[in-house]
């Protein structure tokens, strides 16, 4: 499934995106529209908003190439495996203009990692009706500690 993401501007001049299913005419996506609006607009600034669009589009698509719905297993308690965050990371990892096995540069890989962390964990706390059971807390804490693992590391300078 293709996303695209659309921006519009108010009448006051505030700028916002949105992320859409290209191929259907309709509406932005639920969660994530309620997650840029709630979680992250009040205190970003637009291009930052786009960069957390763009990380998220990723997990849309990722979503749809191995028919998974997160929000649906979220709801039913059940959280990433460790070999489904290894496929995400790489999902993320890859250069989508490029040629097969080209990859983005270690700074935009780390930013795309750490917002769709950011989103996930946001994701599965606003899905699951009973999120603040020590359980569950613990669960969606262990899925965000490993997917922020994968972040990688500056090398350090020649001199």
């Amino acid at each position: 499934m293709n996303y695209t993401i659309k921006t519009f501007m108010t009448g006051d001049g505030e700028r916002f995106s949105q992320l859409y299913v290209a191929d259907e005419p309709g509406f932005p996506l639920f969660y994530l529209t309620a997650f840029i609006a709630r979680a992250i607009r009040p205190s970003t600034t637009h291009e930052t908003q786009k960069v957390y669009l763009a990380a998220i589009k990723r997990i849309c698509e990722w979503e749809s190439s191995r028919s998974i719905d997160l929000a649906l297993c979220f709801h039913g308690r059940q959280f990433l495996s460790a070999a489904q965050i290894d496929d995400l990371a790489n999902y993320l990892l890859a250069r989508k203009q490029g040629g097969k096995g080209e990859i983005i540069g270690n700074s935009k890989y780390n930013t795309y990692v750490a917002y769709s962390a950011e989103y996930l964990r946001w994701l599965a706390q606003e899905v699951i009706t009973e999120s603040n059971t020590p359980d569950v807390r613990e669960a969606i804490e262990a899925q965000n500690k490993m997917l922020l693992k994968k972040k990688r590391r500056k090398s350090g300078s020649k001199s």
